[in-house]
């Protein structure tokens, strides 16, 4: 589950990073 946590936090850095 942490694996899958973090795997998902890097994912939505990448977004936000996507957005700015």
């Amino acid at each position: 589950m942490k694996a899958s946590l973090k795997s998902l936090l890097k994912f939505y850095r990448v977004r936000t990073k996507n957005l700015y």
